[in-house]
């Protein structure tokens, strides 16, 4: 869905700038995205599947500042291949703001008693919990939220607390 101030030329715009260039046949009459058959949800479902097909281009997501990367019922993940001490040290991040005890002994997210398991639990519930914005899952470059979806109506931040990131100081207390 576009924001409110988005105008329908803007919207047709980005709709003709797609269909020229992807497969639009899911909107065309028959199409199972069709219904319903207005300008906005049909621009919206255009610009959110180019998005899907090319989500590493910056700008795939941008149709002249009327459209931005949101993220509805996301789940902030950890990357593939982090160490061991990556993982302890955004967890020691973590629960010093969170209480934690769900991934303790008895807790509800105990079990799988991994490092993986109780690291993903704890990103995600504290992005959940404080932050709800991308930067607030990024937590020094090791996690990120998935799915993304290019929509043209950008939540409001709701960004409780700065951005999580890994620091220096992290790094040296986790030696102690």
């Amino acid at each position: 869905m576009f924001n409110v101030n988005t105008s329908d030329v803007a919207m047709q715009s980005a709709l003709n700038y797609v269909c020229a260039n992807f497969n639009c046949s899911e909107i065309r009459p028959g199409g199972p995205k069709y219904y319903p058959n207005n300008l906005r949800d049909h621009a919206s479902w255009a610009i959110d599947a180019w998005y899907q097909a090319y989500p590493l281009n910056p700008f795939s997501c941008d149709f002249s500042n009327s459209a931005s990367v949101v993220c509805e019922n996301c789940t902030c993940v950890l990357k593939a291949n982090l160490t061991d001490y990556e993982k302890i040290s955004v967890l020691n991040y973590v629960c010093g703001t969170l209480n934690c005890s769900e991934i303790g002994p008895g807790g509800s997210h105990y079990i799988p008693n991994t490092l993986d398991n109780h690291c993903g639990w704890a990103v995600n519930t504290w992005w959940h919990q404080y932050s709800w914005t991308y930067e607030g899952c990024d937590f020094g470059g090791i996690a990120y939220l998935t799915p993304e979806v290019c929509n043209g109506n950008p939540p409001p931040s709701h960004t409780k607390r700065p951005p999580p990131t890994l620091s220096s100081a992290d790094a040296s207390q986790q030696e102690k």
